[in-house]
């Protein structure tokens, strides 16, 4: 994918092609430039742009979810800053942005403060193409989860009295939210999202391992403690964690260069995600201690469970208390796993999260090494 610069003539017609570009007219342009001196004159490039994504988002409504049966765009009204939009009973707030490369997002704070925020308010993430004259709709997130993950990432206020947020915090696939508004359960778009305050949760402490001993919060989740693994062949039935695993780990120490110590231990869990029967395996081992300050590994490896199949699509992220940090989707039919690898320092913790392929996320305890 590429992104708007100021020199990229090449690329025009890479942006021109997107087919779900929505085309400013002259007339909304000029309305914007014009009215962006009088709505906020403190900060008028930002109030522009969301006045072009607030009269874009409405035409991309009007075409994709022509049944929400949205008023034209009424030059005369000028809407609050930041924007909003009525959809139903719900409340889209709009966040215009210039690039989606920049990697983050400013929320005024005031979106995130409003006392009247509901579990059916959501904010839209906007790309506004000014030098195409175009706008694109690039993701969404409930605006209360929005809300609990700048609390829980304790984020500070800019200067300008704005969050900085990653942009991989919004869900950037835009369907699920027409998909959303088209049944009148624009609310329900909160249980598809990534819970990002899962952070705040207890830790599953992952060196007890070591000691063969589980803690209260993996035993309460039923995880499964294996015992010292082989990367031995020959398999049996493939039914059981360890047995499973072993596969597993022979295809990737043989063919995918993950090199994994004979020290390390693991654990192993089965859940349910959009009706997939999953079971994740967690391996963790120290690193010496000249590694590069980290101290210790993480590799997640999602699998189904015997007799299941894990559904093309299915996604396994790792993130830390700032980003996302690893990413990896099962795209062909012959795969049977998916894995991730992280490093961390002592008391450091990990958030491993499942994501099916309509978009529901379950986020597991946070993995934490407390020796």
């Amino acid at each position: 994918m590429t992104y708007l610069t100021l020199d990229y003539d090449d690329r025009l017609g890479e942006r021109f092609l997107q087919p779900d570009a929505i085309a400013l007219s002259d007339e909304a342009i000029a309305w914007s430039a014009t009215h962006s001196q009088t709505v906020n004159p403190a900060d008028p490039w930002s109030t522009y742009l969301h006045l072009l994504a607030w009269i874009g988002v409405r035409e991309w409504l009007q075409m994709r979810s022509p049944r929400l049966a949205l008023p034209a765009w009424d030059p005369a009204t000028l809407p609050p800053h930041p924007p909003t939009l009525q959809i139903g009973d719900a409340i889209a707030h709009l966040v215009a942005i210039a690039c989606l490369e920049d990697g983050t997002v400013e929320i005024p704070r005031q979106m995130v403060a409003t006392q009247d925020a509901s579990d059916s308010s959501v904010c839209i993430l906007v790309e506004v193409l000014d030098e195409l004259e175009q706008i694109q709709v690039r993701g969404f997130l409930p605006q209360i989860t929005l809300m609990r993950a700048i609390q829980t990432a304790n984020l500070d206020l800019d200067a300008d009295d704005t969050y900085s947020v990653p942009v991989d915090w919004f869900d950037l696939d835009p369907d699920r939210l027409l998909l959303q508004t088209d049944v009148g359960t624009l609310g329900a778009i909160a249980a598809a999202a990534p819970d990002l305050t899962a952070l705040s949760r207890p830790a599953i402490n992952a060196a007890l391992w070591f000691r063969d001993q589980l803690d209260q919060v993996a035993q309460d989740l039923a995880w499964m403690l294996l015992p010292s693994f082989s990367y031995s062949p020959a398999l049996r039935s493939l039914r059981s964690p360890l047995e499973q695993l072993d596969g597993i780990l022979s295809d990737l120490t043989r063919h995918r260069d993950v090199t994994i110590p004979t020290t390390a231990r693991s654990a192993a869990h089965d859940f349910c995600v959009d009706e997939a029967f999953l079971r994740l395996y967690v391996i963790i081992w120290e690193l010496p201690s000249a590694s590069d300050e980290s101290d210790w590994n993480l590799l997640a490896i999602l699998s189904p469970q015997p007799d299941s199949l894990m559904p093309l699509g299915t996604c396994l992220q790792i993130r830390d208390d700032q980003s996302l940090l690893t990413e990896t989707i099962l795209d062909q039919a012959s795969s049977t796993f998916l894995y991730a690898q992280v490093a961390g320092v002592h008391h450091e913790q990990f958030l491993i999260t499942v994501r099916s392929p309509n978009g529901i996320h379950l986020s597991l305890p946070p993995i934490a090494f407390m020796p």
